[in-house]
């Protein structure tokens, strides 16, 4: 029977404040964050903190670069959707427009392809994502047949899984924790694809992370709120297209080994930790100044459309007059091998082409380094943070991708 419980909701309430840690005068840079810990009405923890926006970022920089435009076919990437790194440093990713999980050496040789298209035990037939468990067993998400496929690092075939939860999103989104469980955000909304009408629609979606153990074939789910979502439908005579509100709040929540998930509370900068029962145990926020929807913005949006047809312009036009006045401060959260918190803040311009910026808290809240890159990271992916590096995928001009690899700082190593 799944389990859940109400999570209260991602209210900033007033309290008072129990400590102000010191930074440098003017609020430089050097030094740590200037931060007040207090809690909420509820008795949860939570730290503001008041200096992020004064921070002058360190910078990643790229030392490997895997991908090619021509050449060895194990070097040219048509659609990666998934990278991991291996204890010792094997970089695995893959290619779902080839249908692969290739591995490569730490130093970007190419070493093998473990996986491959079929329809046989150990072949995949359609994938958008790929896992690494505790164990290394490295789980590709087959959405061609309904299964998380496992492959030892050596690429021998340890068996499949059905995923009671289907993710026929762009980027798979799931995890597997240490007792070899996966797990997935899953929602259910109000209302039918019967009731969608033309133009602005509303439903109320309930959030639950959901998990599946494949030993016991038990499913087990923690409620981890309600949201309300928006979007648009233009109706043609054989169907409907259903457009996204832009700049709207939408991170999904992400898992985290440890027990618990993580959240972005957007469009303020608030991150809240959910516990295994679903009861909110932590918030860390952001004093970082709101990043307003500009005209520019709306001219990017119809521009996008016009290839489409002048009915879609005049769609995507009525359309934009519900579009939010303020951009979400917080993008994404996602955490490295340490179980520090990575929240990728949200930017002023295009994010497929801005650096974006990031900030690293300890599990505590306690913030410890604001990075960037001097590569732009794919977005729909989240970066992988291993053994010391940084890990992301990249397109360039031409849309050909790479796989990236930067240190961290000495200071996060």
């Amino acid at each position: 029977m799944p389990r859940s419980r109400a999570l209260p909701a991602f209210v900033v309430l007033p309290s008072v404040a129990l400590a102000l840690a010191a930074c440098g005068a003017g609020g430089e840079s050097s030094g740590p964050a200037a931060s007040v810990r207090d809690t909420t009405e509820a008795g949860v923890p939570r730290i503001t903190h008041l200096t992020l926006a004064d921070r002058a970022p360190d910078t990643l920089r790229a030392e490997l670069r895997i991908g090619t435009l021509e050449g060895d076919a194990a070097t040219v990437f048509g659609d990666i959707r998934g990278i991991e790194v291996g204890v010792d440093g094997t970089i695995y990713v893959i290619d779902a427009q080839a249908v692969e999980l290739r591995a490569f050496e730490s130093d970007g040789r190419f070493r093998a392809v473990l996986a491959g298209p079929g329809e046989g035990p150990g072949e995949i037939g359609a994938t958008n994502g790929l896992v690494r468990g505790a164990d290394g067993t490295l789980w590709v998400h087959d959405h061609g047949k309904m299964l998380m496929q496992g492959y030892s690092p050596e690429g021998e075939f340890a068996g499949s899984s059905g995923v009671p939860v289907r993710s026929w999103s762009y980027v798979y989104s799931g995890s597997v924790d240490r007792q070899g469980r996966f797990w997935k955000f899953d929602s259910n909304s109000d209302g039918s694809p019967r009731d969608r009408r033309d133009g602005l629609n509303e439903t109320v979606s309930r959030g639950f992370m959901t998990s599946f153990d494949p030993a016991s074939e038990t499913r087990d789910s923690v409620f981890i709120g309600e949201s309300s979502n928006r979007f648009w439908v233009m109706s043609f005579e054989n169907g409907q297209s259903m457009m996204g509100i832009p700049h709207s709040a939408g991170a999904r929540p992400v898992f985290d080994p440890r027990g618990g998930f993580w959240a972005v509370d957007a469009p303020a900068y608030r991150v809240v930790r959910v516990d295994a029962r679903g009861d909110t145990a932590r918030v860390i926020r952001g004093d970082v100044p709101a990043i307003p929807v500009t005209d520019g913005d709306r001219d990017t949006y119809l521009a996008f459309w016009e290839e489409r047809g002048p009915e879609f312009v005049r769609s995507a036009a009525e359309l934009w007059e519900h579009v939010p006045a303020e951009k979400p401060r917080a993008a994404a959260v996602f955490l490295d091998d340490a179980g520090r918190v990575w929240v990728r803040r949200g930017t002023a311009g295009d994010a497929e082409a801005e650096r974006p910026i990031y900030d690293v808290f300890r599990d505590e809240g306690e913030w410890l380094a604001t990075l960037t890159a001097d590569f732009v990271p794919w977005t729909p992916l989240n970066p992988v943070v291993r053994n010391g590096y940084f890990y992301a995928v990249e397109k360039d001009d031409l849309e050909v991708a790479r796989v990236v690899r930067a240190a961290l700082p000495e200071s996060l190593r």
